[in-house]
């Protein structure tokens, strides 16, 4: 870590001043780093801070892919111009179970302004073993040129506030943008340009509802205050509330609703807990927008609704996206759709939401990522394979056994020579099925052997679910 520290003042002091750099690091490591916690949120000074190191590759996704659509659009410069000179560095600890997917990334980023400072082992790549005091005493790299007792340089705790200094971490947190708090989470700035489905608005709405992944109510006040959650506000049932309306944008009546949120309600009185906790919930955002909105749930004709021209909901971004590519008239049009869309999924509806009305949902969501997932990636294996590779990454993620993924991932890494990876694809997969007591079947082994030793692609049709 004091080596790093010392690469980080070392490298950026000039292309931050230039802006052209930002750094982004899970909260975990960020406090490793700075020596100190370091709140979750995007500064200035081109520093972002994120929840953890799945919410860092959901961030690199849509970075990478809308680095890979503007690359491709620019007819002139095909090496991207201006977003190549525009460095994302990421710092993070490895984890097993998201090698293959942070690879993939980092791999196909490279000539996009993509790359990472691991802290730990890195099977893929060269990895230094450095001591306290910057000495290099192990180098895993097979080349002649070995860094083993090398020294470099080094900034101890005590004097990290100068990389704080640098990175000015204690200034006060700046709104979202969409090249830094990007589709990840939703692209919470984009989102709150314009109401759901119905596209540019005069006034835009002033709260986004996020409903993928945890359930998150962010404000954006009036007179360019800076953004303010309101997640820690909300009770559980009010959470579940707006998940629930989240589903149903065109509105859901009130039976319904109380039927699947509270389905042990007397019932002599089986709304008196809804219309409650509705009424807290109008409370608390009086409360926590200082009256700026006073409701956002209206009731008209037996159904109740979120406004739509005060909240922007991620989920109705998604389903709009994927609609788009359904409907799109060329192939143009249906690919950036289905980019913009698979790029929204920043995790499974509601995850922080136990109960049983949300597993349906939450499986149905998930599968249309996963149909929009295997268009993209048929759309993308000839002409894109490293793309089409990252896709197949993302999907493995969401569908953790399902061995024809598996056996497309192989199937693209022989075809982009990367033959050495695809012993290591069959060892994920042996793992996650050893989950559930099973093994890879024997086709499956033999075509993985087969690209391995031969290195030439087998045929077959596609292997993320196309539904």
């Amino acid at each position: 870590m004091e080596a790093v520290r010392a690469l980080l003042i070392d490298g950026a002091v000039e292309r931050m001043a230039s802006g052209h750099l930002e750094v982004m690091a899970p909260a975990q490591d960020a406090a490793q780093l700075f020596g100190e916690q370091v709140p979750v949120r995007s500064y200035a000074s081109g520093l972002r801070i994120v929840e953890d190191l799945d919410t860092a590759l959901n961030a690199l996704e849509a970075e990478l892919l809308s680095r890979t659509r503007r690359a491709r659009d620019d007819a002139t410069d095909p090496t991207l111009g201006s977003a190549k000179d525009t460095g994302l560095l990421l710092i993070t600890s490895p984890a097993p179970d998201s090698d293959g997917r942070l690879q993939a990334l980092l791999d196909n980023g490279s000539s996009l302004g993509l790359a990472g400072v691991l802290l730990g082992q890195w099977r893929p790549g060269r990895t230094l073993c450095v001591g306290h005091d910057g000495t290099v005493s192990a180098d895993s790299s097979s080349d002649a040129v070995t860094l083993t007792g090398a020294r470099l340089f080094t900034l101890r705790p005590p004097d990290a506030r100068a990389l704080r200094d640098l990175f000015r971490v204690s200034e006060p947190e700046t709104p979202p943008t969409p090249s830094t708090e990007s589709e990840a989470t939703g692209s919470e700035a984009d989102v709150a340009t314009r109401s759901a489905g119905q596209g540019p608005t005069a006034t835009a709405p002033v709260l986004t509802l996020t409903v993928l992944g945890p359930v998150r109510l962010t404000h954006h006040p009036a007179r360019g205050a800076a953004n303010r959650s309101l997640a820690g506000s909300l009770a559980p049932k009010q959470r579940e509330i707006l998940a629930y309306l989240a589903l149903h944008r065109n509105g859901v009546r009130r039976e319904t609703l109380t039927a699947a949120i509270w389905p042990d309600a007397p019932s002599e009185h089986p709304y008196n807990s809804f219309h409650a906790t509705l009424s807290q919930f109008r409370r608390t955002l009086r409360t926590a927008t200082h009256d700026e909105v006073r409701d956002i749930v209206h009731q008209a004709e037996g159904l109740y609704t979120l406004d739509h021209n005060q909240v922007s909901v991620d989920l109705w971004e998604l389903e709009d996206a994927l609609s788009e590519s359904d409907a799109a008239e060329n192939h143009e049009l249906r690919l950036n759709a289905l980019e913009r869309g698979t790029s929204l999924y920043a995790g499974d509806f509601a995850t922080d939401i136990v109960a049983e009305w949300c597993e349906a949902p939450r499986e149905a969501v998930r599968r249309d990522v996963l149909d929009g997932l295997a268009a993209l990636t048929r759309t993308l294996r000839a002409s894109d394979p490293r793309l089409a590779l990252t896709m197949l990454e993302r999907a493995r993620t969401l569908d953790r056994y399902n061995e024809a993924i598996y056996r497309d991932i192989a199937r693209v890494q022989a075809r982009l020579g990367l033959q050495s990876d695809i012993p290591h694809t069959l060892d994920l997969l042996s793992a996650e099925l050893a989950e559930l007591d099973e093994e890879p079947s024997p086709e499956t082994i033999a075509l993985c052997e087969a690209l391995h030793r031969r290195g030439s692609p087998a045929g077959g049709t596609g292997g993320v679910p196309e539904g």
